[in-house]
């Protein structure tokens, strides 16, 4: 029998006080569509929302203070399977044959804490992601940086990016971790955190990546103005895709959800006999938000709407393909969001009810997001109240794996 920690070491746990803060606002204040939204902003929340001087609504402190958890991992051999309830907190898994299980790790973007049914949403539908936080377990206090490469940052290195910084060069990724532990590893969707020399995906643990260096509104209209986000056609975003080294060409943005699922789900099949480490990182509902045909108009939330249920479908596609290929129970999946929704642009972002902020913001409709893990009779469902930040997936995930960090 083994119950053991998603941290290395034992003994109490540590506390590091980080600030989950607006990192990167003052360089991106000054684009035109920042420009023209600070006066809303600045009626939205108060000043103090970016001086440091902003009080969470959980704690009393200048910053949050946010203890570093042992997520506690339970595997239950044949003859320990009441061990699950004596488990103060933690996520409980039932495994008579230990093994090396797949991985794939699923991050949305821009995604708000109140957009899935499963989290309160009464405006969208996400009946399959709703299925896995049914038969899952649902985080309900989960955390990363407010702003998009941090929080990538965070999750790749188990670091804080606002202390360590963003250079990878410097760290052991999740995915050399896993590679180092004969895993197949693949990068299917955004990057973000850099494409010079040694900070390449391929350079930084993945065997494969298709996707896309950063956000899908880095190569859209110029000047780029906040009603290009509203109006502007979806011919005027030139995002290129990225095959290893190669540039693809441009991709449209429409059909970003659907080509990233088809190549998860072919990877899938491709290395069903083999331990696998997919990170399967969406660009959308990132502005601008485009539905590809086959959902477009379909939702009762309009664009965004339209968005996020083609997302639950991208999901349903790789359950489904999992189950096809006989590995269901075999595989980890994990469902998150970088940052919370850039509610500034209304109709076409999220929503964090029943949180107050935004992306960009250190109030924790900014950081605090939706979190699901899924693992067919593996991992028992429940909902799940501790305090949770994305940078201990890196250990969670060596424990699964049985990588010592």
């Amino acid at each position: 029998m083994s119950i053991i920690s998603a941290f290395a070491g034992e003994g109490k746990m540590s506390v590091d006080k980080i600030v989950i803060s607006i990192q990167g606002f003052w360089v991106f204040k000054e684009k035109p569509f920042f420009r023209e939204q600070l006066r809303e902003m600045d009626q939205k929340f108060p000043k103090e929302w970016f001086t440091g001087d902003c009080k969470s609504s959980r704690t009393n402190t200048d910053s949050i203070t946010i203890m570093k958890k042992k997520i506690w991992i339970t595997m239950l051999f044949a003859l320990t399977s009441g061990f699950a309830n004596e488990v103060e907190a933690g996520i409980a898994v039932s495994n008579a044959e230990p093994s090396k299980p797949n991985i794939i790790l699923i991050m949305a973007d821009d995604l708000g804490y109140g957009d899935l049914g499963c989290y309160g949403s009464k405006f969208n539908s996400t009946p399959h992601i709703d299925r896995m936080a049914e038969q899952g377990v649902r985080l309900m206090d989960f955390h990363a940086a407010s702003w998009c490469a941090p929080s990538r940052c965070g999750l790749m290195t188990g670091f804080q990016a606002n202390r360590r910084g963003l250079n990878l060069a410097k760290r052991i990724t999740v995915a050399e971790m896993l590679r180092n532990d004969d895993y197949s590893t693949a990068l299917i969707g955004k990057w973000h955190l850099g494409m010079t020399k040694g900070l390449h995906p391929l350079d930084q643990g993945f065997d494969y990546w298709f996707g896309t260096k950063g956000s899908n509104d880095w190569d859209g209209p110029n000047p780029i103005i906040y009603d290009a986000f509203k109006n502007a056609p979806e011919s005027a975003w030139k995002t290129p895709l990225y095959k290893d080294r190669e540039r693809l060409g441009i991709c449209p943005q429409s059909q970003f959800t659907k080509r990233y699922t088809q190549e998860t789900v072919r990877l899938i099949k491709r290395h069903k006999d083999k331990p696998f480490f997919i990170y399967l990182a969406h660009n959308m509902p990132h502005v601008p938000v485009f539905a590809s045909d086959a959902f477009k108009g379909k939702s009762r939330n309009g664009v965004y709407g339209d968005v996020l249920m083609e997302l639950d479908w991208s999901i349903g596609k790789i359950i489904d393909a999992l189950k096809e290929t006989g590995i269901d129970k075999k595989t980890l999946v994990i469902f998150m969001s970088d940052n919370g929704p850039w509610t500034m642009f209304q109709e076409f972002g999220g929503v964090a009810n029943p949180l107050k902020g935004e992306k960009g913001t250190g109030w924790e409709g900014g950081g605090r997001v939706p979190c699901i893990f899924y693992w067919p009779d593996k991992i028992s469902p429940s909902v799940n109240e501790d305090l949770i930040v994305n940078t201990d997936l890196y250990a969670t995930l060596a424990s699964f794996a049985g990588v010592k960090v």
